[in-house]
């Protein structure tokens, strides 16, 4: 129904914010740097900013579910922050993948992920038993055998401090700009139809970003 459309709108509207600063912080500066680094720097860097992210993801999931927890939100939220979670490790994945010019192993995640969550919400839908908590479960669960295929794609070492320290001194001098330009450019772009969701209701919400879609 529309309600539960413009509900579900909202939380994919936060997942695109975090996504956007995530992606900010991690996989664009990645894009830019590895290219132009020596063939040593290159696995540092690559090493060292895949377990610095996965750490990072880590942190932000403990406080997401923590503060769930203490808030007593319904279940859906569970579900709707371990989606964002692994989202945020496949795409990190899929722009690894990509800057290293391996297309065939992103389009294969990227198409395992769809299929399977494609599979699934038309499977509930089919039989009537499509739900908020429902959607978001299939949503993340669909993540999880992406993540897991392309981090075997990888070829992953050791976790080592000294490769961390390397990967968070190239992020830290060069991801400022970023965030702060990807935080503008997601409200320049949803700012309206998230301030008509908060004063008109879910339903409203979910007409609004419906016609975005058709749009």
């Amino acid at each position: 129904g529309l309600t539960g459309f413009g509900q579900f709108s909202g939380m994919v509207l936060a997942q695109l914010f975090v996504l956007s600063l995530f992606q900010a912080a991690t996989g664009s500066v990645y894009q830019v740097l590895y290219p132009a680094m020596a063939a040593g720097q290159q696995q540092s860097y690559h090493n060292g900013l895949f377990y610095l992210q996965a750490l990072a993801g880590s942190a932000l999931g403990l406080v997401a579910f923590a503060a769930i927890w203490l808030l007593h939100l319904p279940v859906v939220f569970y579900w709707a922050a371990a989606a964002v979670l692994l989202s945020l490790q496949q795409d990190f994945l899929r722009k690894v993948l990509l800057t290293q010019q391996r297309a065939k192993q992103t389009l294969f995640i990227d198409t395992l992920t769809n299929l399977l969550q494609l599979a699934a919400l038309w499977l509930l839908w089919q039989y009537g038993t499509l739900t908020l908590a429902g959607a978001w479960m299939c949503i993340g669960l669909s993540f999880v055998p992406s993540v897991a295929a392309g981090i075997g794609c990888l070829g992953l070492g050791k976790p080592f401090l000294r490769q961390m320290r390397f990967a968070w001194l190239q992020q830290r001098s060069h991801s400022g700009w970023l965030l702060v330009t990807a935080a503008v450019q997601w409200g320049a772009g949803n700012y309206y139809v998230v301030a008509a969701g908060w004063w008109l209701g879910a339903s409203a919400l979910g007409a609004l970003r419906l016609g975005q879609y058709i749009f």
